[in-house]
């Protein structure tokens, strides 16, 4: 446990508070599909894809990678979509040589009263990665977001996605 002996109370309370007369770093980004707000060191990181958004913590050592990709789907392939969205990106997670991966099992399932497809699983690599993934299907869009840290703890890994989920927003359909 750290102490505040010989230290003023306004050092001991810096990392707490910050530094006087600093604003509180942040990401605010809005796109027309989402909204991603964030506390702490992070950045967009430039990219080619349009349809592809990435966002970087050094601090976290954390990747975010947000896709959304415009499609038309009637109500009743939402599931399916939803499946085959999940199913295309544990493949591309199993597609990188020199990288073994382990995955946990897929969820699937409809939301909202069926406006939603969902799918999620996470899973970590022999690199000391662990990863999770949450993806979307509307009947306008597919979308999908992507959490990476490079940690073996599963909590820290859990915590920094449930920040980066309660910052993020997206609109249906």
């Amino acid at each position: 446990m750290a102490s505040a002996q010989g230290r003023g109370w306004r050092s001991f309370l810096r990392p707490v508070l910050g530094e006087p007369g600093r604003e509180p770093q942040g990401l605010a980004f809005e796109g027309t599909e989402f909204q991603l707000r964030l506390t702490g060191d992070w950045r967009q990181v430039p990219g080619d894809d349009p349809e592809q958004f990435s966002f970087a913590s050094d601090e976290k050592r954390t990747v975010v990678v947000i896709s959304s990709l415009p499609v038309r789907l009637p109500p009743s392939r939402l599931l399916e979509a939803a499946k085959r969205l999940g199913d295309t990106r544990r493949e591309a997670e199993q597609s990188i040589p020199g990288r073994k991966v382990t995955l946990g099992g897929i969820g699937a399932e409809l939301r909202d009263d069926g406006e939603l497809g969902h799918v999620a699983y996470a899973g970590y690599d022999d690199h000391g990665t662990i990863f999770r993934f949450m993806g979307w299907a509307t009947e306008a869009k597919l979308l999908s977001l992507w959490v990476s840290t490079e940690t073996t703890d599963n909590a820290l890994s859990k915590r920094i996605f449930e920040e980066v989920f309660a910052g993020f927003r997206f609109y249906v359909p």
